[in-house]
């Protein structure tokens, strides 16, 4: 049953980034602070709620947490500027962050996100409590130049219908329901002229920042998604102080509310006391009483991991 806060699409707020880009956000929920940053090609801050395979990984993150969401500049309901480089945008997590003024959180980045959550967390690592990485990477190249994603680009210079469909295969696998309402729900948050902008978003490298985040982070990885390989999996491990792997079976469409709860658990790991935040809506937040985070040890040298096996390295 959906708890009676989630019953009806967050207000959509707006705040603005240095630059004066103006980023749309949402805040759900009660609890500690719970930051997610989505990858442009699939956020949407009114529309993800009513979408079946995120809502329900939202749900499960707002049961107990404040969910502050945005769209990155460039998607949905933000401006549609792109971003020139890695910092546009930190810009716009940074937006978000000061508008709400909020003190320690965790974050939450999902795929595309990844490079600037990571950039994110080495600026301020005073404020990044945990992070996670689903199915993340350092390098947009890595992501961009995979077969697949170079099959997107191409269909969609020809026609960007039949190239938002493919990109519901690509997320969810072929032949699915839930991957031919992705075509659609990919058409409202970006055009085909954010594919165009490949060329410059490639350049965005995220391999700097990794030794200096210093919060402890889960690395997951889907074992059918193939735009985001094994290697560009360990890359991020490795050059991680503090970095635990998970890997979950199938792709983002299996468990997204199982997924969510791994996410969730790691998160809340040390989160043992505190009073519920509350964020005003209009920005604010008041009342947080958080304690320290220590992330555990792992042995380094794993290779089988197994079915949602965690392990982790350090180097």
């Amino acid at each position: 049953m959906i708890p009676h806060t989630l019953a009806m699409e967050p207000e959509v707020r707006y705040c603005t980034a240095s630059d004066g880009i103006r980023i749309a956000y949402t805040v759900t929920g009660e609890g500690p602070p719970h930051l997610i940053a989505s990858n442009p090609m699939t956020s949407h801050v009114r529309l993800q709620w009513a979408h079946p395979v995120l809502r329900p990984m939202f749900v499960q993150f707002s049961a107990q947490n404040t969910l502050i969401q945005f769209d990155p500049r460039g998607s949905a309901l933000s401006d549609r500027a792109h971003a020139r480089d890695i910092n546009d945008y930190v810009l716009d997590i940074e937006a978000v962050v000061r508008r709400l003024d909020l003190g320690e959180f965790v974050l939450n980045a999902g795929v595309m996100a990844a490079p600037p959550a990571i950039a994110f967390a080495a600026r301020h690592s005073e404020q990044v409590q945990r992070l996670v990485l689903a199915d993340g990477f350092a390098r947009f190249a890595d992501h961009i130049d995979n077969a697949q994603m170079q099959a997107f680009a191409a269909a969609a210079a020809a026609d960007w219908e039949m190239a938002s469909e493919l990109y519901g295969t690509i997320a969810y696998g072929a032949g699915r329901e839930e991957s031919r309402s992705l075509g659609e729900f990919v058409r409202a948050c970006v055009g085909p002229d954010y594919v165009a902008h490949f060329s410059v978003l490639r350049t965005i490298d995220a391999t700097p920042f990794l030794a200096a985040v210093s919060a402890p982070t889960m690395v997951m990885h889907h074992t059918g998604l193939r735009v985001v390989t094994v290697e560009m999996t360990r890359e991020l491990v490795s050059g991680l102080r503090d970095a635990r792997l998970t890997t979950v079976e199938g792709a983002w469409a299996d468990d997204p509310a199982g997924m969510a709860k791994r996410a969730v658990d790691f998160l809340s790991d040390g989160w043992t006391q505190y009073r519920p935040a509350h964020v005003d809506r209009h920005g604010g937040v008041r009342t947080i009483l958080f304690t320290d985070l220590v992330g555990p040890v792992f042995d380094a040298g794993c290779e089988d991991h197994g079915h949602a096996e965690e392990v982790g390295w350090r180097e």
